[in-house]
């Protein structure tokens, strides 16, 4: 499958993902669509949508920091899953990216989620063992208890507290 990923940079862009952004994670693990708009202006924040001979399949959006990148959404549309495209996003990703790559998953606990930290382990991931607290995206959305996955464990018990404080304020900084 030959992927292409172009960046999301207008409203228009944002469109051709929006279905998938919403329908993909729970309103309390997510912006609200508007919001979303927003980050678009931010140096550090960058959404691209995942094409295959021009049909949006997936998006990924992540965060640049000095010292890691952050991915704060994936998904693939649910007619392209199964198909090996999330494999070779993510392997896109972890190939490009020198520093650490940061990202949250649901505690394994059950079929869905166990399947997902593997998918993310095979990948080169481990999953911290500290518990996470996503914080809220609005001040009224609940916290979500989740874990945070690196490529680069051996550093992130030096790191994670670090890493945890950038995502608070710049991530989901109200």
């Amino acid at each position: 499958m030959a992927l292409t990923f172009q960046q999301v940079v207008s409203v228009h862009d944002l469109e051709q993902i929006r279905e998938l952004y919403v329908n993909s994670f729970p309103a309390y693990e997510r912006r609200e669509f508007n919001e979303l708009v927003t980050q678009l202006s931010k140096p550090n924040f960058k959404i691209f949508r995942v094409l295959n001979i021009n049909v949006n399949v997936g998006f990924i959006s992540i965060w640049n920091f000095i010292d890691f990148t952050f991915v704060e959404h994936f998904a693939v549309s649910p007619e392209h899953r199964g198909r090996g495209v999330g494999k070779e996003v993510m392997t896109t990703l972890v190939r490009n990216e020198e520093k650490p790559i940061v990202l949250e998953v649901e505690p394994p606990i059950d079929d869905l989620s166990i399947r997902r930290v593997k998918f993310y382990k095979e990948l080169g991931f481990a999953i911290l063992p500290q518990v996470y607290m996503q914080p809220s995206y609005d001040g009224v959305k609940p916290q979500v208890e989740l874990r945070l996955m690196t490529t680069h464990p051996a550093i992130a018990k030096e790191r994670v507290a670090q890493w945890v404080k950038t995502i608070a304020s710049n991530v989901y900084c109200l």
